[in-house]
């Protein structure tokens, strides 16, 4: 008969220390508080990146109402066409259902951004001059009114 040898001894783990359950929770709430400091300074970068853009094309609450205000007075001197009037003439000639509007100066022109659904389902947004009853694609009216 032959000898067996004896089965090979299991590897040594390493000695890890073994932590208390309040030092555990201050390392996890050490690493929570640096993470979440990092997410709110890339929120704040954001926050300020937003501001910087909203200064140069978001307007104010206060300026958009002065801009309705203006609308208003424009429509009475009759210089602009009426919103209703407009609109049925934009859906006559395009055929789209509008979705939603808005409403934009640039100068001394009065645009209105319909977002419509087209014909094939998609959503897009066409510019309406509210002088002229001018359509355009936003590209155009981007162009044009830089």
């Amino acid at each position: 008969m032959t000898e067996r040898s004896a089965p090979p001894a299991p590897p040594q783990r390493p000695h890890l220390p073994v932590l208390s359950r309040r030092a555990l929770a201050g390392c996890l709430l050490a690493v929570a508080g640096a993470l979440l400091g990092a997410g709110s300074a890339r929120a704040q970068g954001r926050r300020q990146r937003q501001g910087r853009q909203g200064r140069q094309g978001r307007r104010s609450p206060q300026m958009r109402r002065a801009d309705r205000q203006a609308l208003r007075e424009a429509v009475r001197r009759g210089e602009v066409r009426p919103l209703r009037e407009l609109m049925a003439e934009f859906e006559a000639r395009t055929g789209f259902e509008i979705i939603d509007i808005r409403l934009r100066r640039h100068g001394g022109d009065f645009l209105y951004g319909f977002k419509v659904i087209t014909e094939g389902g998609l959503i897009d947004t066409l510019v309406m001059n509210a002088a002229t009853g001018e359509i355009m694609t936003l590209r155009d009216a981007r162009t044009r009114y830089r």
